[in-house]
């Protein structure tokens, strides 16, 4: 006698499957899976708009909809249910608020007076004048990027304990010998095609003049090269023109070679 192969029972599968419609707005349901434990009665009676919008949580044939999306292996929410007459709908992301990073303090001491740590920074006193931290407004970007992250939000902050600074302050030694060749040459940053520095403002008149104060600390200016003769070759040094009302202390200029009219 021959037995009959005998039915195999249905396949058993998690909970219920589900996918998404392309437009992630209306979830479209699978309904061949109900059954999840052996024995279990398998059927599928598919699903009206009524039954589809009733559940308003994670319940029915929206079980198990609360996945772990961003892996961290909690279950997170993304779905908003609405009301008993609403089609489930993704909730909106959250847009992460960016940080704004803390503006550079240029006055650690709180002196008031912005602190120079390079040649570049020393530079840049050519576009602020009077020491307030507020460049000129044609130069305002060069300015910046010498002393970079400074707060551009409140006019000569820069960290000074006030509302304006008074001046600048050597935090290190400095040497425009930049390609450590012992000479001043073309591989210098302020060779300037062998004219070699631009002096800080000009004694053109009061306001060409430097009107702030300037500490050196004890700290050195190594090497300064300067050949500049005829028409354009007065008041030629360090600084060009100092006002009356400014203050230049502490600091040694060393290893000068300085060719000018008057220096």
């Amino acid at each position: 006698m021959r037995l009959k192969k005998p039915t195999p029972p249905p396949p058993l599968c998690p909970s219920y499957r589900r996918r998404l419609s392309p437009d992630l707005r209306r979830p479209s349901v699978q309904t061949n899976c109900i059954g999840t434990q052996p024995g279990a009665s398998v059927s599928a009676p598919g699903y009206n708009t009524s039954q589809l919008q009733a559940p308003t949580g994670y319940t029915d044939m929206y079980l198990n909809w609360n996945l772990d999306l961003d892996g961290v292996g909690d279950l997170d929410y993304p779905w908003n249910f609405g009301t008993s007459s609403d089609y489930p709908t993704l909730n909106t992301p959250a847009q992460s608020t960016a940080v704004t990073p803390a503006a550079t303090d240029y006055d650690t001491n709180d002196d008031g007076l912005i602190e120079i740590s390079n040649l570049a920074q020393l530079n840049a006193i050519r576009w602020d004048l009077n020491g307030d931290g507020d460049p000129e407004t044609v130069n305002f970007n060069a300015y910046g990027t010498a002393f970079g992250g400074r707060d551009t939000t409140t006019a000569g902050r820069m960290g000074c304990p006030s509302e304006t600074c008074t001046g600048y302050e050597l935090r290190a030694d400095l040497n425009f010998d930049t390609d450590g060749s012992g000479i001043a040459n073309s591989g210098d940053t302020y060779w300037n095609g062998g004219s070699g520095w631009v002096p800080l403002g000009s004694d053109a008149n009061a306001a060409s003049r430097y009107q702030a104060r300037f500490r050196g600390n004890d700290h050195t200016i190594d090497k300064l090269f300067i050949n500049r003769s005829g028409g354009s070759g007065n008041a030629q040094g360090l600084f060009g023109g100092v006002h009356s009302n400014a203050r230049v202390e502490l600091v040694g200029v060393t290893t000068a070679n300085v060719t000018a009219n008057a220096n």
